[in-house]
């Protein structure tokens, strides 16, 4: 093995050692077991037996199957699936930059910007597919660079064009990284006046897994874009501020626009600028971001565009400079270094945006915002299910993800992002409220015409004890917000019930719908239950 395969080596190993260290679980990724878990019962990619597409990663969805057939934790096997992806995709990374720079050191520097970036070890586990997606794309674009410096053969194109489609399945955003890869392809195809046989092998295999997917999509679902579309606000003025918001955010964070306008400046003084298609991958992701109003989780939207945005940086830090400079594997190092230590300093003090809850920290999601400190994704649900298992309860939620999970019981989701008619008729939250993803909330209303038993909206943690603790018989004033968010009104009176979690805490849920049956079963498992006036 050579030097520089062996320092690769060790790059991958320091980042998947350091990324299983942090690994964390998101809520969101319970949502993708549940549509997993409901194909391995033979209820189809359904939430709880409903026809609708809560999910945007369907190769995932499918991995996380595979996983919970054959016995396995689906986190953890969501996290080795991530570890796996997050070494190709550092891998990757650094074919492209040694293909174009022929620079071992070059290559080097980009894989350890990669490796020692928070946000990109934070997103090597969480549970959710964007590792996945990051290393498709980092591997289609390798794909690209050696078509373009060789001979572009029927199978070569064949092999990435099954990348770009797997791609699509794991995030249909990745349209637009692979369209950017596209443009390079057609341009070496029609500069080597390529025959059909190598026109076909380039856009047949993905046409047919994109086009089949979305045809299957159609006939399922009775739409080509997931449900989650419907469930955010469109193209707006307040959208893409808050878009631009969310980069601007990135960038300052870890300190590279300043990188960047250096890159930019080096450019213009040598009147040569040697990173076009990273430069184009980069732009159009980044322009993707700003027109879908960015996310609200920290950072995430950024992942796949890293390999692009470190090979920038590190082509132009090792490029061959007049002799006052250090050597390139000084400037190299120095770079990497600078980053990583802006880059922890990130993960320690960034705590999320807390006046407007735009988006979100990891340590924030990883404890489910304190709601479980410890990180135990199961207990909540657990804890309803050991009750209520076997009876028609049913519940409603804003974090869709963990508790339905656990609790196995049908659910509401509250944002609309697992329920058409919310997503397409609920409640929108005023203009200061510019959370991505959570424009639409469940109103009252429908709560009760669906009959939902439970109501948990975000959930609220009180001390053991704490409802007979309350001297006041109305209901506190901000019980409301919690329960049903921006669609919150003057509540009837509230009939609540408190979930043990542990010796200290329990969950508050709002027994909407009672039955003697389940009223039975509370006071069997010990629950507390209070009625407040509204």
């Amino acid at each position: 093995m050579t030097r520089a395969r062996l320092v690769l080596a060790g790059i991958v190993v320091l980042a998947v050692g350091v990324a299983w260290l942090i690994r964390w679980g998101t809520d969101d990724a319970y949502i993708s077991f549940t549509y997993a878990r409901g194909l391995v019962r033979g209820d189809g990619l359904t939430w709880f037996g409903d026809h609708v597409e809560g999910y945007t990663n369907f190769a995932w969805v499918l991995w996380a199957a595979a996983g919970i057939a054959a016995g396995a934790d689906p986190l953890v096997w969501a996290w080795a699936g991530s570890l796996v992806a997050l070494g190709a995709a550092i891998a990757a990374t650094y074919g492209v930059v040694r293909l174009r720079s022929a620079s071992a050191v070059a290559a080097g520097c980009a894989a350890g910007l990669l490796a020692t970036n928070f946000t990109f070890l934070a997103f090597g586990t969480s549970g959710l597919e964007t590792m996945l997606q990051t290393a498709l794309l980092a591997l289609a674009w390798w794909q690209v660079e050696a078509i373009e410096r060789g001979e572009p053969t029927p199978r070569r194109l064949a092999l990435l064009s099954v990348t770009c489609g797997l791609a699509m399945w794991t995030r249909l955003d990745s349209a637009v990284i692979c369209a950017v890869l596209a443009v390079a392809v057609v341009r070496r195809l029609v500069r080597g006046r390529a025959g059909a046989a190598r026109w076909l092998a380039a856009i047949a295999p993905a046409a047919i897994l994109v086009g089949g997917w979305l045809g299957w999509k159609l006939a399922y679902y009775g739409d080509v874009v997931p449900n989650t579309f419907h469930a955010k606000v469109g193209l707006s003025a307040a959208s893409l501020a808050q878009g631009a918001k969310y980069t601007a955010a990135f960038l300052h964070a870890y300190l590279l626009w300043p990188v960047l306008l250096g890159v930019a400046a080096i450019a213009i003084a040598g009147r040569r600028f040697r990173h076009g298609m990273p430069a184009a991958i980069a732009g159009a992701w980044i322009a993707y971001v700003v027109l879908v109003g960015g996310d609200f989780m920290e950072f995430r939207f950024f992942v796949p565009a890293m390999p692009a945005l470190f090979a920038i940086i590190a082509e132009a830090v090792t490029i061959e400079p007049a002799p006052k400079l250090p050597r390139a594997a000084v400037r190299a190092l120095a770079t990497v270094g600078l980053l990583a230590a802006l880059s922890w300093r990130h993960a320690a003090t960034f705590e999320g945006v807390a006046e407007d809850k735009s988006y979100d920290s990891v340590h924030a999601m990883a404890t489910f915002y304190d709601v479980l400190p410890d990180q135990a994704w199961e207990r909540p649900g657990l804890a309803i299910r050991g009750a209520l298992a076997g009876t028609r309860a049913t519940l409603a939620c804003n974090g869709a993800g963990a508790i339905p999970y656990f609790a196995d019981l049908p659910t509401i989701d509250q944002l609309g992002l697992n329920d058409a008619w919310v997503a397409r008729h609920g409640v929108p939250p005023p203009a200061s409220y510019a959370r991505p993803g959570h424009q639409r909330f469940a109103p009252y209303e429908y709560l009760v015409a669906r009959k939902v038993t439970f109501v948990l909206g975000s959930p609220i943690v009180l001390p053991r004890g704490a409802l007979s603790a309350i001297t006041s018989l109305r209901a506190p004033s901000w019980w409301p917000l919690a329960l049903l968010g921006p669609a919150a009104r003057r509540l009837p009176d509230l009939l609540v019930v408190a979930v043990p979690l542990d010796d200290q805490r329990a969950l508050l849920m709002w027994y909407l719908t009672p039955s003697d049956e389940i009223t039975a079963r509370i006071r069997a498992a010990g629950w507390e239950m209070r009625r407040f006036a509204g």
